[in-house]
């Protein structure tokens, strides 16, 4: 199958997709979760340090070296943020075999996932979101 031509092509989980295999473009009825997971490191700010305001207003410059230890205790406090996008993409049994469906890219922001896609799948998707508007 070396003439089959592929391109990629971005989707959405709420994006409506065609009974057609994202990989091989036949027909298939089955759809296959594709899960990415991204984690990130956040500093924590911590409500004490809003009220150092006022204990510089009342200690003068002893509050200035008592924000330092303040500061340098809360800066070392972090959370982890994950963020979780799935979406359920046509993918046929056989090519599930093969091997598993990975996208080329994920975009955040946009939730937004981006595979290589079978020509076939492009134009029936192409059809389908004419028809739908």
């Amino acid at each position: 199958m070396s003439d089959v031509k592929k391109t990629t092509i971005s989707l959405s989980a709420s994006q409506s997709m065609p009974d057609i295999c994202i990989s091989c473009g036949s027909y298939t009825d089955r759809r296959t979760r594709v899960k990415h997971t991204e984690k990130r490191l956040v500093k924590v700010r911590d409500s004490r340090r809003e009220d150092m305001g006022w204990m510089t207003l009342f200690l003068g410059p002893t509050a200035l070296l008592l924000w330092k230890c303040v500061d340098f205790f809360t800066s070392k406090r972090k959370k982890v943020i994950s963020r979780i996008l799935r979406i359920r993409v046509p993918y046929c049994a056989l090519c599930g075999c093969e091997s598993p469906l990975s996208p080329v890219s994920v975009d955040l922001r946009r939730t937004r996932f981006r595979f290589l896609a079978h020509d076939r799948f492009i134009a029936e998707l192409s059809r389908l979101n004419k028809s739908a508007v």
